[in-house]
């Protein structure tokens, strides 16, 4: 019997060390037997004369292998390239690119996916509003758009976000949210079919085993340790981050993420760390090993987008037994999770010196993140998925029986 088939279309890359949503629901697709393609936002001859990051290398290698294979042949993942892609520089930004750039692929996305066995599919799954033109090009038995965010607030916005994203929530069969907040967004517009499927966390990928060991970096760095991973983007407050480092100078802050934007953003402080982008199997080690989990938003410049957001890190701390500090937005308020929320510096400040100050709750925090495992958070997706299969069958043995 032929295998399902999954064409998901996401803002990230495949071996991002940023995973994100979309990679989780690709790990329990695969984990189900389906067979998935992920294919990224394309990368474009503006990324070689811009910056040549190690994202643009990595990018660019996938490209060039056209596309890697992985779990058994169960994963494909694939970055196309473009003449033109789409991007808020003035150049770069009409609707008409955001609409057309895959007609500029090289090779040709359409008929490339087709010849990798994805022409057809049971699902085209769509988070990134780049690559709305799937919808309608490829067949699929069903269609759905995940929110994880206020899109249109989002750094690389083209004027074409906001209309592309009303169209995807009123054209798929189904459309995923993250957060409460977007229900006020998406609701107005009467989409077929909504679920909300908020942010998880594989509790294996953070067990103790031998996330115990100190890492390197760390044994020059005094104790106690308060870690922050992830990007260091617009909803990140480095403003607040700096002040409460210099605030309490005998805690060593340390970041784990993009460093050259990290530096353009914070002073040099003897108690801050940057360590760079790291695999995301390799973080483990560093949340079991610091004292607390840090996630300072910033809900003052970026209301919009922040109170959308459902953070990842927050079930990745609390899967390590971390105590969590962080600034307060709507959506973190509604998980009454156990995370300690300051709504200003001094709270921010005052709840890091309460975390340090406690024995670390691990087996509490452990037992809350088990609650909200990806395998529970996508139960009402897979059995939406399995209906129409499950009908058939049901049809089928009726007509047998008689």
């Amino acid at each position: 019997m032929a295998r399902s088939k999954i064409l998901m279309a996401c803002s990230n890359y495949w071996t991002s060390p940023f995973n994100v949503g979309s990679h989780h629901w690709a790990r329990e697709f695969v984990s189900r037997g389906y067979e998935v393609a992920y294919i990224s936002d394309p990368i474009s001859p503006m990324h070689v004369l811009g910056s040549r990051s190690l994202e643009w290398k990595e990018r660019r290698r996938i490209y060039d292998l056209g596309g890697l294979k992985q779990n058994d042949g169960l994963l494909w993942a694939y970055v196309p390239g473009t003449l033109a892609s789409p991007h808020p520089q003035p150049l770069l930004r009409s609707p008409w690119l955001h609409r057309n750039w895959f007609r500029m692929t090289r090779p040709s996305i359409l008929p490339y996916v087709q010849h990798q066995g994805f022409g057809k599919v049971d699902l085209l799954y769509i988070d990134s509003l780049v690559q709305s033109f799937w919808l309608g090009r490829i067949e699929a038995k069903k269609t759905l758009f995940r929110m994880t965010d206020d899109l249109p607030s989002l750094d690389k916005a083209t004027p074409s976000f906001a209309k592309v994203e009303r169209e995807l929530i009123q054209q798929a069969d189904a459309v995923t949210y993250t957060s409460r907040v977007l229900e006020k967004k998406i609701f107005p517009l009467k989409p077929k079919r909504t679920f909300y499927v908020p942010a998880g966390v594989h509790l294996k990928d953070f067990a103790v085993s031998e996330s115990r060991i100190l890492p390197d970096e760390y044994k020059k760095i005094p104790k106690p340790i308060a870690v922050y991973v992830g990007s260091i983007g617009s909803r990140f407050d480095d403003q607040l981050l700096s002040l409460t480092a210099r605030r309490l100078p005998k805690v060593s802050f340390v970041l784990i993420g993009p460093e050259k934007e990290a530096r353009q953003k914070l002073p040099n402080l003897s108690n801050l760390y940057l360590l760079g982008t790291k695999p995301y199997d390799s973080i483990p080690p560093y949340l079991w090993n610091a004292a607390l989990g840090l996630i300072p938003l910033n809900v003052r410049c970026n209301p919009g987008l922040v109170h959308s957001t459902h953070p990842l890190k927050l079930y990745q701390y609390l899967a390590c037994g971390l105590p969590v500090v962080s600034t307060d937005w709507e959506t973190i308020r509604d998980l009454h999770s156990p995370a300690l929320l300051s709504r200003n510096f001094e709270g921010f400040v005052k709840n890091i010196k309460t975390a340090l100050d406690q024995p670390k709750p691990v087996r509490n925090n452990i037992r809350f993140a088990r609650k909200h495992e990806w395998k529970n958070r996508l139960k009402e997706i897979f059995y939406w998925l399995e209906e129409a299969s499950s009908t058939v069958r049901q049809v089928r043995a009726g007509k047998g029986s008689k």
